[in-house]
């Protein structure tokens, strides 16, 4: 996932996914900059140099891809924990599947040996449907 790349929206060009952040990131903060400039009737030269040149350095690109690989650790870990819990959520739900199972076949078996005298057991009973009310459900 390091490696992805995509298209730079300022340049157009395919470029490696952090370095077109690092990218999109300086521009927007030289727009920024501009824009302040002349909202205070500066030239936009004044203020652009240093920051320019810190953005345009390898310190500010180091620190863009750093971010940038923290996050995509940070999804790559999040997927891996999904699928975790998606694994472990199934065998619980197959568990309680086999559980409820066992338990039916248990008063069934009890009831065909007992009788009516077995009282019902709630959550083991069918339900009688009425036709009329139900009849949507039917089909």
């Amino acid at each position: 996932m390091p490696d992805q790349v995509i298209t730079c929206p300022y340049c157009l060009s395919e470029s490696p996914l952090p370095e077109a952040i690092t990218h999109q990131i300086r521009e927007q903060l030289r727009q920024e900059l501009i824009l302040e400039a002349e909202k205070k009737g500066q030239e936009p030269a004044e203020k652009e140099q240093p920051l320019y040149g810190y953005l345009s350095g390898s310190k500010f690109r180091q620190k863009v891809e750093a971010t940038v690989e923290a996050f995509i650790s940070l999804k790559e870990d999040l997927d891996q924990e999904k699928r975790a819990m998606t694994k472990i959520w199934a065998k619980r739900e197959k568990q309680i599947e086999r559980v409820i199972n066992n338990t039916a076949r248990m008063i069934g078996e009890l009831q065909g040996i007992i009788g009516a005298s077995l009282p019902e057991m709630k959550g083991l009973q069918l339900k009688a449907l009425t036709l009329g009310e139900d009849s949507d459900e039917l089909g």
